[in-house]
Order: structure tokens, then C-alpha cells, then sequence
């Protein structure tokens, strides 16, 4: 069962690489995050959190294999590679008692989409696709409601996501942050009743 889940969430989360448009420019200076202890921070996005000890984080490597990335294409060259594919996975995580995933992906708008594109906005042009994307991968009874939320102390907009898998209900929880040009996608899945809520809670915008 907890396989089934994570490969649901797998194709859920490619539906957030469907970028509304890959120009940017190489100057513009985006870094990885990085993983320690249970604790994910990304110094460029100011977004990080902490998980407990069920929980496994992907590492360096396998966000590259995720990314289609290796090691020696990122010599120096990550902005262009972000230029080049318009998003990127940054950080994953899976808990491995309960089979919920999280994942963190950052898509570069170009200059004229980051003044014209808002988070709602963003998920408006999202949603047709993500409810067709739900039903293609059997998702039953899907309910998709777009709402403001409290998220890192401030409100940004999110998408909610219930429905049932093989008759077990399921729930997703998108949070989009917009900071300049970047678009931050933050994607919580769960099988258990709160448990999407405790993720999104526990991330944080300092390291202080």
C-alpha cells in the first residue's frame, strides 16, 4: 500500500513541473538546498524545515537523478540549468511508517510572467491540469478547492486535494510561494487524517 502512495505522489508531483514559462536569465543567481540532520534548508529561498527520524530525505544524488541532472553538469552552471528546464525539484522526502511524501520545487519565471503572475494566478493557470491529471491516475470522488492559508507567518495561496485511492481517502495540499522570480512549490500527501497539516507546520523562513 505505501508503495502505491508514494507512486501516486511521484506523478502528482510532475504535475507541478508543468512551468508556465522556462526563460530566465544565467545572471540571476539560484543555489540547492541542502539536507542535515532532518532539517532541509535553502539559503536562496529563505525556506526550510525539520522532520522527524521517520522521515527520509532524498540526498544530493538522488535530487540530481530526479532532476536528470549529474554532478558534473552542476560545474558552475546550475542557473543555466534552471534557465534551461524552467523548474527543479529541490528537496524530497518520504515517511517511512505512514508513506506520506513532501517535496519542494522552484520554477524561474521569466521577467515579464514574475509581474504578471501572482500565486493565484499561478494556480489558476494550474488547476485544469491537475484535475485532469487526478482522474488519468485513478484518483475517485476528486474535490479541488483553491484557498488562501497561513504559511512561514504570512498568507499564500494553496490548492487542497481530496479524493480516494483503492477506496482509501487521500489528501494533497499545494502551497505556492512567490518571492522576485521565483515560484516555490511546496507539495504535502498524505493517507492519514492531520498529517499534511503537521508537515506544512513544520517549515520554517530562518535558521535563527
Amino acid at each position: 500500500m505505501k508503495r502505491v502512495f508514494t507512486l501516486f505522489l511521484a506523478l502528482a508531483m510532475v504535475l507541478t513541473l508543468a512551468g508556465i514559462s522556462p526563460a530566465a536569465r544565467a545572471e540571476d543567481e539560484f543555489n540547492f538546498g541542502s539536507t542535515q540532520d532532518n532539517t532541509y534548508w535553502n539559503e536562496t529561498l529563505k525556506i526550510g524545515c525539520t522532520l522527524d527520524e521517520n522521515w527520509y530525505f532524498l540526498n544530493e544524488e538522488e535530487i540530481l537523478q530526479a532532476n536528470s541532472m549529474t554532478a558534473e553538469k552542476l560545474d558552475g552552471k546550475l542557473a543555466e540549468m534552471v534557465k534551461e528546464g524552467g523548474s527543479m525539484i529541490d528537496m524530497f522526502a518520504q515517511n517511512l511508517e505512514t508513506g506520506a511524501t513532501v517535496n519542494l520545487v522552484v520554477e524561474r519565471l521569466s521577467v515579464v510572467n514574475s509581474l504578471v503572475i501572482d500565486e493565484k494566478k499561478y494556480l489558476d493557470i494550474s488547476q485544469p491540469t491537475l484535475d485532469e491529471a487526478m482522474v488519468q491516475m485513478g484518483i475517485e470522488d476528486v474535490e479541488i478547492t483553491q484557498e488562501s492559508m497561513d504559511f512561514l507567518g504570512q498568507e499564500h495561496q494553496s490548492i487542497v486535494i481530496t479524493g480516494s485511492f483503492n477506496g482509501v481517502p487521500v489528501c494533497e495540499t499545494m502551497v505556492v510561494v512567490k518571492s522576485g522570480r521565483n515560484m516555490t512549490i511546496i507539495t504535502v500527501f498524505s493517507a492519514v487524517d492531520g498529517e499534511v497539516e503537521e508537515v506544512l507546520a513544520s517549515f520554517f523562513n530562518s535558521l535563527d
